[in-house]
């Protein structure tokens, strides 16, 4: 039952080495660009737009065909050929265009392999399935930011660094020709009651998206209390420790939303961005690495518990779909916010900090109002 779990485990294990090595350096490669806050808005959540459009549409095709495997595989093929791109990008407008490819192959892959498994353990199996599978995930992410630390600390540029990190990710191509499909037979439709929780799943996730900033603005704010030489080094720490909590946070995480339920998860990781936003506005930039592994418990709580959740409320038939359009919403949300915080950056940065708590709390309040199953 368990395999394919660990098979997928072990590719995102491997491909999140490549990407966090990436990703690690991205803030010191924007701001060799001369990049601004919107172009770090744009970066950051643009191509999370195509992520989430991509989402859609593999989760749809994935349900109707019932084959699970081959998009997950073209989706990691994409992603590959995507970052060699990203390493020879000459401005940020063209990092932009190669993130938005590389996260497209992510929006192809992702519906189907969280179908996957899905139909591959029962339902009250899904919470700690999904938290083994971030597990690994986020220790892939976790090796590949001391890998990238550890080259940038021996004098490897940061694009060398980036090549580095996506001639790795093809490595992770192999296991998942040994997947096996396994899928179930639709139990039914939705319930009217659980598809109006899925609606208001729907919109909380958009809230919480529209608050949610990316953490290229939280390591920007951490670096700009630092020299210019040991910047670039500060934030790739941080991005460590983000990464750090994550992994240590992600299989807790299942089992709280299994056993406690995945609005009390979702609940926490609410209260606690709140929290972040708040020590980011009052406390300045030179003091706050260390909240990086806050910010790396909140994303684990609220990506586990919004999977296991919707697993719940859908039927077998429209899973795949039905994580799609969460991820859809999830994207339009993360690039709109994206824009505003951007803007409010580039007048003062700590505005964007602000918004994100004000907007949090609205999403917060709404799904005070949101009924578990």
């Amino acid at each position: 039952m368990w395999s394919n779990i660990y098979l997928l485990g072990t590719v995102s294990f491997l491909n999140d080495i490549s990407s966090e090595m990436i990703k690690a350096v991205l803030p010191a490669l924007l701001s060799a660009m001369g990049a601004g806050g919107l172009a770090i808005g744009m970066v950051g959540n643009l191509p999370q737009v195509f992520e989430g459009i991509t989402h859609y549409f593999s989760g749809s095709l994935s349900d109707k065909t019932g084959k699970r495997k081959p998009l997950i595989l073209a989706g990691y093929l994409l992603s590959c050929l995507s970052k060699l791109l990203i390493a020879v990008s000459p401005t940020s407008a063209a990092v932009a265009a190669s993130r938005s490819g590389e996260r497209m192959g992510k929006g192809m892959r992702i519906s189907p392999r969280d179908s996957l498994i899905c139909d591959t353990v029962p339902r009250e199996y899904a919470g700690k399935a999904f938290g083994i599978q971030k597990a690994m995930d986020s220790a892939g992410a976790l090796i590949g930011t001391l890998a990238a630390y550890t080259l940038w600390q021996t004098g490897c540029g940061i694009r060398t660094i980036i090549m580095a990190g996506a001639a790795i990710s093809f490595i992770a191509l192999p296991p998942i020709l040994m997947l096996r499909e396994k899928l179930k037979a639709g139990t039914g439709c939705e319930t009217p009651s659980g598809s109006a929780r899925i609606s208001s799943l729907f919109i909380y996730t958009g809230l919480f998206s529209l608050a949610n900033i990316n953490y290229l603005f939280f390591i920007s704010f951490i670096q700009i209390y630092k020299t210019a030489g040991s910047a670039t080094a500060s934030g790739i720490f941080a991005y460590i420790l983000y990464n750090l909590a994550y992994a240590t946070a992600a299989v807790p995480a299942g089992k709280f939303a299994a056993l406690a339920g995945c609005r009390k998860g979702l609940l926490l990781a609410n209260a606690l961005f709140i929290t972040l936003c708040a020590l980011f506005i009052f406390i300045p930039g030179q003091y706050l690495t260390a909240s990086m592994l806050l910010l790396g418990i909140t994303a684990a709580f609220s990506k586990v518990s919004m999977k296991t959740w919707i697993n719940e409320l859908s039927p077998a038939a429209k899973r795949g779909s039905n994580m799609g359009k969460l991820q859809v919403t999830q994207a339009i949300a993360l690039l709109g916010g994206g824009i505003a915080q951007g803007f409010l950056w580039n007048m003062n940065n700590i505005y964007t900090f602000a918004l994100g708590a004000a907007v949090g709390t609205l999403a917060l309040g709404f799904l005070i109002t949101v009924k578990e199953n």
